[in-house]
């Protein structure tokens, strides 16, 4: 056990990187933290890293899914006390995240309403005084989900891109005569 901290230790102290484009290189510089990336140990840190972040959602109906960097959090909401609890463990995700110095891209960050009734809490959100956009559509790995749950634009997204396709081939033959092909 105390082997493995030992190498651990030592993977992650002392480190220097540089940057190298075509024939030129930067000189080295010391790198004090963060988890190194390119490495087979840098994955498994960093999950260990953030992995105390579904502590914040303890006693609450909230639900967090991570995928590597990525964090979503969902809760049924039916009247303002929910809408509240989300913005207090939204301003919760922010707050650890300066705690443990990661930067959240606002940029990236948004939110959706699912479902048919708009008229339950039409709140907003804000993280790091960023207000998050309202989204209707959010890809999740991979796959396009609009707010009432149906596929509808992303099989349409799939079925426009297949088309895309089938004209390219179809543009590299000289012959186009149906009989021939």
């Amino acid at each position: 056990m105390w082997q493995s901290v030992k190498y651990t230790n030592q993977f992650l102290t002392d480190r220097s990187q540089r940057v190298v484009l075509s024939n030129a290189a930067s000189t080295f510089f010391s790198v004090t933290s963060g988890v190194p990336q390119g490495s087979f140990l840098g994955p498994l840190l960093f999950l260990i890293y953030i992995n105390d972040i579904v502590d914040l959602f303890d006693g609450s109906n909230v639900c967090v899914k991570l995928y590597a960097d990525d964090i979503k959090i969902y809760l049924v909401i039916t009247n303002d006390t929910h809408c509240a609890t989300l913005k207090t463990l939204i301003n919760k995700i922010s707050e650890w995240s300066e705690n443990w110095q990661l930067k959240l891209a606002t940029n990236k960050c948004q939110h959706s309403r699912i479902g048919l009734s708009r008229s339950v809490c039409s709140a907003d959100y804000y993280v790091s005084d960023v207000k998050l956009c309202t989204v209707q559509n959010v890809r999740d790995l991979g796959v396009l989900i609009d707010s009432h749950l149906t596929f509808r634009d992303h099989i349409n997204s799939i079925v426009s891109r297949g088309h895309l396709r089938a004209m390219q081939i179809w543009r590299c033959f000289l012959c186009k005569d149906a009989s021939l092909l």
